[in-house]
């Protein structure tokens, strides 16, 4: 008995029953365990060995939670539109010069192929003429013809069959449909050309190429954003708009302020070689 009786003591005392054993085993029917004498007895309830934990850690609050969310909400609302923005002229800049390097190994492989370079001289007396010549060398997904024999994406220049304009001038305006009716081509890549090609006294015979760089069925449909403009010079040199020799002054036709409804047309040289007009 008094053996059992010590397993006893010394059990409670192994479950933290937190008294302090002042030697070993049981003297008969007594512990030598004593407590302090101003110390009283602490005793821990069984459950409470086995649930409580020191590691346990605090966890948020439903409102803390929800004022959390808030505030990512009304961060984002203010950062979106401006990542956004960023991330379409990113694609925009990247489609130009794109477009202007495919534009200019179709007209490598015609020098190569003919022996000599395409000029002016040699489109400039027949519309459609430069748009045909550049044909074989491009990956055409859908020819639309011209503007006159209504088969063309665009029908009479840039109006679409519900009467809308599609084009804007670089400082939000109706832009001009002169430029646009003698070739339209849509490219595999989702890109569109169309080209001006004429003899007309007024324009003292030109050829022009204007690229849409995600196709003119996608905003916005402006000059200086995502649509841009080349020209084909008396040497063979496919010239971006607003580059010395070329027929539009950037000055003048790429201004957020310009009235003329074909300012932006020159917006090409700046967007290519300069990274301040993206910004």
């Amino acid at each position: 008995m008094c053996a059992m009786t010590g397993l006893n003591i010394l059990s409670l005392t192994l479950l933290g029953e937190g008294v302090r054993r002042t030697g070993e085993g049981v003297v008969g029917c007594q512990s030598n365990v004593q407590h302090e004498a101003n110390s009283p007895k602490r005793t821990y309830p069984l459950i409470n060995l086995f649930s409580y934990s020191p590691h346990k850690k605090a966890a948020f609050t439903l409102a803390e939670v929800l004022i959390t969310l808030g505030i990512i909400g009304i961060v984002a609302a203010m950062t979106m539109p401006s990542l956004i923005a960023n991330y379409r002229k990113k694609q925009f800049q990247s489609g130009l010069s794109k477009g202007y390097s495919v534009l200019l190994q179709a007209l490598d492989m015609y020098k190569q192929d003919n022996g000599e370079p395409l000029t002016k001289s040699d489109c400039a007396w027949n519309q459609s003429t430069f748009v045909n010549y550049l044909k074989p060398y491009l990956n055409i997904l859908v020819d639309c013809g011209d503007t006159y024999n209504n088969t063309s994406c665009l029908q009479n220049g840039y109006y679409r069959d519900d009467g809308k304009y599609t084009y804007k001038t670089y400082s939000g305006k109706t832009a001009t449909e002169d430029f646009f009716d003698d070739g339209q081509l849509i490219l595999n890549d989702g890109s569109m050309l169309m080209f001006e090609n004429t003899n007309s006294t007024a324009y003292n015979g030109v050829v022009y190429v204007t690229i849409d760089i995600n196709g003119y069925l996608k905003l916005p449909n402006k000059w200086g954003e995502d649509t841009f403009t080349f020209q084909l010079m008396d040497d063979g040199k496919l010239l971006p708009m607003g580059a010395d020799g070329t027929d539009y002054d950037e000055e003048i036709y790429c201004s957020k302020n310009g009235s003329d409804n074909k300012n932006g047309i020159a917006c090409t040289n700046k967007a290519l070689y300069d990274n301040a007009f993206w910004k």
